[in-house]
């Protein structure tokens, strides 16, 4: 069978400072889950997904959390279901099949969606390694129906050069991104995001993006786009903006 972690939601895995150094040396993001067994399997996808048999840790104590007031989205309700069980992945996912479920899974690695109708659910993404050019731990450019539900997004090695969920043409759904440094950024059309917490962004003294000046840290980033709607969200953490919308590269239609 293959590899189960077991998690807990009781609070967010990281909590970024507002303004973290990019000196700063990777966050301990690994405080709610264990590794009890560890297998190799295949997904749907094009790719292998393998778990070296030494993954086996200590279980960390269950952490404690303060939901947020008034019912609003917080770690608690938002990301992996608490009890679940996860399925690590190491490596990079790149989806090429319609229709495609990833469920279930803590994903070291980024996933690149190049499909129609992909579903990503109750799992975690953390990418891996700046590649020296801009990403999203998840990102996808136009490919329609992607929905992206109970996914805890956080960068197990933050960068610069990466955001939490990159393009267009998806739904995030109960999603708790932290730790890039945009939450969401949005290129295209057909983006709603709903009952999600985005939070603490990571800053950087210089940014290669923006001439070496510091980060623009935004929860959400819109570059252009139609039929945008943000609904029900916890937003905060951001040195920038809760979100910024901008008309410079086409027309945009959001509604919050």
């Amino acid at each position: 069978s293959p590899a189960p972690l077991r998690y807990s939601a009781s609070r967010p895995i990281m909590r970024s400072a507002r303004r973290r150094s990019a000196t700063a040396g990777p966050i301990d993001s690994t405080a709610a889950i264990s590794v009890r067994s560890a297998k190799s399997y295949k997904t749907r996808t094009t790719v292998s997904i393998s778990v070296p048999a030494s993954a086996a840790s200590t279980p960390a104590p269950p952490p404690t959390s303060t939901p947020a007031a008034s019912g609003k989205p917080s770690a608690a309700s938002t990301g992996v279901k608490a009890g679940s069980t996860l399925t690590r992945h190491n490596g990079d996912i790149t989806i090429t099949r319609d229709g495609t479920v990833l469920s279930n899974l803590d994903i070291h690695g980024f996933v690149t969606v190049r499909a129609r109708n992909v579903t990503i659910s109750n799992s975690i993404v953390r990418g891996g390694r700046s590649k020296g050019h801009a990403t999203g731990l998840i990102t996808n450019y136009g490919f329609a129906g992607l929905v992206i539900s109970d996914v805890r997004i956080v960068p197990e090695f933050p960068s610069v050069y990466f955001d939490g969920i990159k393009g267009s043409e998806f739904t995030a759904r109960r999603v708790h991104v932290s730790g890039g440094v945009d939450s969401v950024k949005i290129h295209g059309n057909n983006v709603t995001i709903e009952n999600s917490l985005l939070e603490n962004t990571t800053y950087y003294a210089s940014d290669p993006q923006q001439g070496g000046g510091p980060t623009h840290n935004d929860n959400v980033q819109i570059l252009y786009g139609q039929n945008l709607r943000i609904t029900g969200s916890t937003i905060r953490g951001a040195s920038n903006f809760a979100v910024l919308g901008a008309a410079s590269r086409g027309n945009t239609n959001l509604v919050l």
